[in-house]
């Protein structure tokens, strides 16, 4: 029988972790951990809730959701790891059908689910769906896969040799970082799909105010993938105006005609001020930051030194400190410092 763990990167949940763990229990995940960002709620007290969840908690937190899962596929014990946000959950047998999905064809390092609205009882929700439901082509049911280009990690299974080929997440993207995560799987030669069904149900933002901090976030990580990259200013291919019309009326003829491009105004207009704000300086390689939030030394030993103090879990020293760690076991003096401290906090 095959495993799955699954990671799922978590930051003030509380809403929302519950039914996210529980669709996951139901699925039969063998393994799920909770790599948590620092929560200030009642998060991980609802987690510890739930019986055989590993948490791993580091320092002040595991920040931003690239180290997060980072650190969560590399202390995984299975060979499937399944990403999945802390605001979604799956219906029943999800995972077994992205695992016929990705067992199937060799060439697939990882598949993700449809993005679908959780939270439809509101307008805002509703009307950040219809920004998924334009990403994916009209014929996309009829189809049933498509070539993956943005969500994988709202849900989506990954081999997990195939994120040891890529090297995982470059944690200096403080976003976009699933992006950069697609570009470099599919430059080594893995394809990635998105399929119709299973679909996630994720929880959109409710307030106008945070759905434009979110988009205002999206434009920074786009202009750091970027500059990464080489690549022009990035622009969709769009749709005509009669297409987009056309599905508007189709959704809601009453409300999103008119409801739907004020709302688009106030979000573009929020990506474009974070993505002309954002760049490669705007973040530091968060590799090297420190758990009080300040640049670690270079040296890999003193760096070793600073994260010891506020990481406290072996697992997550050695992804943190990644090739530098095994490096360092030749070092005399790293020997002794790990030994200063409690092997049963280690």
């Amino acid at each position: 029988m095959i495993k799955v763990t699954a990671v799922v990167p978590t930051f003030n949940n509380k809403d929302t972790i519950r039914q996210c763990l529980t669709s996951l229990e139901s699925n039969k995940i063998d393994e799920i951990i909770v790599a948590d960002g620092g929560s200030r709620d009642n998060t991980l007290e609802r987690v510890s809730k739930f019986n055989g969840v590993r948490i791993n908690v580091a320092g002040r937190g595991l920040r931003p959701a690239a180290r997060a899962r980072e650190v969560g596929w590399r202390a995984a014990s299975n060979d499937f790891i399944l990403f999945q946000d802390a605001d979604a959950y799956i219906e029943n047998d999800a995972v077994e059908q992205l695992l016929l999905h990705l067992t199937e064809h060799s060439i697939l390092g990882a598949v993700s689910c449809r993005v679908s609205c959780a939270n439809t009882d509101t307008l805002l929700p509703n009307l950040r769906d219809i920004d998924f439901q334009f990403a994916y082509p009209e014929d996309f049911k009829h189809r049933g896969t498509i070539d993956c280009v943005s969500n994988p990690l709202v849900c989506g299974l990954f081999r997990r040799d195939a994120l040891k080929r890529v090297n995982g997440f470059d944690t200096s993207f403080v976003y976009a970082e699933d992006l950069f995560l697609l570009y470099k799987m599919k430059r080594c030669g893995y394809q990635v799909l998105t399929v119709y069904d299973p679909m996630v149900l994720h929880y959109h933002r409710t307030e106008l105010r945070s759905a434009c901090m979110q988009f205002y976030h999206h434009g920074q990580g786009r202009r750091m993938l970027m500059e990464r990259t080489n690549s022009r200013f990035y622009a969709s291919k769009g749709q005509s105006l009669r297409l987009l019309t056309r599905r508007l009326l189709k959704e809601n003829p009453k409300i999103h005609l008119f409801v739907y491009p004020i709302y688009r105004i106030f979000t573009e207009v929020a990506f474009l001020i974070g993505y002309l704000s954002g760049s490669e300086q705007l973040s530091t390689n968060t590799r090297h930051i420190g758990p009080t939030g300040y640049t670690l030394p270079e040296d890999p030993l003193q760096r070793a030194k600073v994260l010891l103090h506020g990481y406290r879990k072996l697992e997550l020293l050695k992804a943190l400190l990644g090739d530098d760690y095994e490096a360092l076991h030749g070092i005399r003096s790293f020997r002794i410092l790990l030994e200063r401290f409690d092997k049963n906090t280690l």
